[in-house]
């Protein structure tokens, strides 16, 4: 940069070294800078976009993902990009719209199969999400994000074993995963080990969670928790950890449910006491 302040590829490639480094707004810089100087570069636009997205700011990323997806629309990586923001976000719904349009132009592309089943998965979509898991495996993709969330779609069917396989497996090769922590934890409490679930459930909350599906999966975690203690007997635990499910997610029904019958429990020993 030193010698040519003006070559666009160095700046790009120095800035996507800064975000590598979690240098976000060094790598912004550097992506802006290229812009000054060739601002229809769909290159460019996708690289800051995956800066803000890492970053956390999700309302730019997708400013950039769109202003590139302009100039390429029929680009599978941006168009995979951008449906991983919406799901990290929440929106499902844009995330799927975004990653089926992938699929159609390249249709055993595993990355995109992999986020598209995990959106199906916080859809409550299971038999799909296990399906393009299942195609990610047969295409030889198989690894810690497929594993985890296949565990978590055997959990929500009721396939403890299939689901403790896929969960250790997905933990041995990356331990540091609040989502597949709290998904283990919970299938240790369905399994009647509380100790095993509690360790793993306070390893997971002590990962810090930032964006929406994190929340989401969170929500889960602390509602199967409250589970746990309801049924060891400690109401005022159980209750805390509802009240901090619905603060990451107030639309959360089993969790309203389940604090509810909480307070019946309490009512009851009152009258009795």
């Amino acid at each position: 940069v030193e010698l040519d302040p003006e070559d666009v590829w160095t700046l790009r490639t120095r800035g996507i070294v800064h975000r590598s480094l979690d240098n976000y707004d060094e790598s912004i810089k550097d992506f802006n800078s290229a812009l000054k100087l060739d601002p229809d570069n769909p290159n460019t636009l996708t690289q800051r976009a995956i800066t803000y997205g890492d970053s956390l700011r999700f309302d730019d990323a997708l400013v950039g993902f769109h202003q590139a997806l302009e100039l390429q629309p029929e680009n599978t990586f941006i168009l995979e990009r951008q449906g991983e923001i919406y799901r990290r976000m929440g929106c499902y719904q844009k995330a799927l719209e975004c990653l089926q349009k992938a699929l159609k132009l390249e249709p055993n592309n595993v990355n995109i199969l992999r986020i598209q089943g995990s959106t199906y998965y916080a859809l409550g979509s299971y038999k799909e999400g296990l399906a393009d898991l299942n195609r990610v495996i047969e295409l030889g993709g198989d690894d810690y994000f497929t594993q985890g969330y296949r565990g978590a779609i055997y959990r929500a069917l009721g396939y403890y074993s299939e689901a403790l396989v896929e969960l250790d497996k997905s933990i041995n090769a990356r331990n540091v995963e609040s989502f597949t922590l709290g998904e283990r934890g919970a299938i240790y409490s369905r399994l009647g080990r509380p100790l095993e679930a509690l360790k793993d459930f306070d390893n997971a909350f002590k990962i810090e969670v930032h964006h929406a599906l994190d929340k989401h999966e969170r929500s889960v975690a602390y509602l199967e928790r409250a589970l746990l203690y309801k049924t060891l007997g400690f109401y005022d635990d159980s209750i805390s950890d509802l009240n901090k499910a619905l603060e990451l997610n107030p639309y959360n029904t089993v969790a309203i449910e389940e604090r509810d019958k909480v307070f019946e429990i309490y009512k009851r020993l009152l009258i009795r006491a």
